[in-house]
């Protein structure tokens, strides 16, 4: 990412989009840092999320009762060992399927993203 900011420009990055692979704390320390827009991807069996009353459970728990085809966002949550608030979304597809995403973006591009 540093490579492509130096040749054309930090102004060029609309938003980037990750996979499950693309996350940890330094990562996303400099995403926000210069201001980059981001949705991406959780492991749902993996990553831990604080629920309502801030206990930290699975994502697919989180999520479980998530009825097919419906969406839930989640505002500032904790976010894995070390805690960092996040927003979320929950999407559960036509194939009953789980997605969970952490973002800093607009709407609108979390809609691309899903669909």
């Amino acid at each position: 990412m540093e490579c492509f900011v130096e040749v054309f420009g930090i102004e060029r990055i609309e938003a980037l989009t990750g996979d499950r692979e693309f996350i940890g704390i330094k990562w996303l320390t400099w995403l926000n840092k210069h201001n980059i827009q981001y949705v991406i991807r959780l492991k749902e069996n993996g990553q831990y999320i604080s629920n309502s009353r801030g206990i930290m459970v699975k994502a697919r728990d989180l999520f479980r009762p998530l009825p097919t085809g419906e969406q839930v966002r989640l505002t500032q949550r904790k976010v894995g060992k070390k805690g960092n608030k996040l927003d979320i979304i929950g999407y559960r597809n036509n194939k009953g399927e789980l997605a969970v995403f952490i973002h800093i973006s607009h709407l609108d591009l979390i809609a691309k993203v899903l669909i």
